[in-house]
């Protein structure tokens, strides 16, 4: 059966169901943003990253946990495979295992081919999926015209992507995960291609398109992106001048950080910071 996703809902948060295994109606999707972890289900245990991405089908026992005390921000996706159930738009929350009724359970991954969706699928280094999965949680939050329909398509591409990786097993993605967690360990630091290739024994095109194949974009045009992140949660976490953002993420000065904010997000870092936080 073809996948054509219904995504039901789609939400960035840091707030975790309780502690013990849970079961949910619906298939679920969780990407790792910030912080680590552990994703368990009845028979094996997953650590949690950044960039982990986790795929599961509905009335699968799980239980994600924080390690650190700041907790895990992350990105949480309720969806069936199919529009079997769409007529049934509201979220539906996990539930304790002992409290969870059958007979409600939507069992869209039965007949999905590949068959790995049928299984739990936990894939690190899938950094190629965040960008997607932003905007997924974007269209869910401002609801406009056909929100549901984008949010289908930028979901199925995810689906491929995680399929793509699971299926080819991934020396490309532990060597992207491993540069991108350079890069962000770094951000203060003048590093470009040829410094990073250097520092994790790569020849710079290699790295370069290596990233570009995983991520769609360029080793440079990574680097620009990790600044910019790690500016974007500065602004929404901290009350660090403007000035001292750039800084911290390897910028210039405010001035070309602003620029860069600015092309990348279509509003001021300053602007941005007071949209929050109102």
């Amino acid at each position: 059966m073809t996948i054509h996703p219904f995504v039901r809902s789609a939400f960035r948060t840091r707030n975790l169901p309780n502690k013990y295994l849970t079961v949910a109606y619906d298939c679920r999707c969780l990407y790792i943003l910030q912080g680590t972890g552990s994703l368990r289900f009845e028979q094996a245990m997953y650590p949690l990253a950044p960039g982990t991405l986790a795929i599961y089908p509905a009335g699968m026992p799980y239980e994600p946990r924080a390690s650190e005390e700041n907790g895990l921000e992350f990105i949480t996706v309720n969806f069936d495979y199919t529009h079997q159930y769409a007529a049934n738009r509201i979220g539906m929350s996990p539930l304790p295992v002992d409290r969870i009724e059958p007979e409600r359970i939507q069992w869209t991954q039965l007949d999905i081919e590949p068959a790995l969706f049928r299984q739990p699928m936990v894939l690190a280094g899938m950094h190629a999926a965040e960008p997607l999965l932003l905007e997924l949680a974007d269209e869910f939050q401002a609801r406009g015209r056909y929100y549901r329909e984008v949010g289908s398509s930028l979901f199925q591409k995810v689906l491929f992507l995680a399929a793509r990786t699971a299926e080819s097993g991934s020396r490309t993605g532990k060597i992207v995960d491993e540069t991108l967690q350079y890069i962000r360990a770094h951000l203060r630091e003048p590093i470009d291609n040829a410094s990073i290739a250097r520092a994790l024994n790569f020849h710079p095109y290699y790295l370069s398109r290596l990233m570009k194949r995983q991520t769609g974009n360029a080793l440079h045009r990574q680097i620009l992106l990790c600044r910019l992140e790690y500016a974007q949660r500065l602004l929404l976490n901290t009350t660090l001048s403007i000035e001292q953002i750039a800084s911290e993420s390897g910028f210039q000065s405010s001035g070309h950080f602003a620029t860069k904010f600015r092309q990348r997000y279509g509003i001021s870092p300053s602007a941005y910071r007071g949209g929050y936080n109102t």
